[in-house]
């Protein structure tokens, strides 16, 4: 499945450089391993940039695992090809 995200400018700078390999979501989408996240970067002032990111999701951590909210999940994130 493939779901479209909102990401905000530092976030999204962070996953296309790298250093950020995670999403922490609401679980309000049904998330599974193998879906496909579109991070389109957007702005409180002016809304959605133009700019996105493709991401594969190769593992989920649910709540209410180590404390995480049982509504709330950690997606891993890869670029695809990777």
């Amino acid at each position: 499945m493939t779901h479209y995200l909102k990401i905000l400018p530092e976030h999204f700078s962070a996953v296309r450089c790298g250093v950020k390999t995670f999403e922490l979501r609401r679980n309000d989408r049904n998330y599974h391993p193998c879906d496909t996240l579109v991070l389109q970067e957007w702005e409180a002032d002016r809304g959605y940039t133009g700019r996105e990111l493709r991401r594969y999701v190769p593992y989920v951590l649910y709540g209410p695992e180590i404390g995480l909210d049982p509504d709330w999940c950690i997606l891993s994130l890869m670029a695809e090809g990777e």
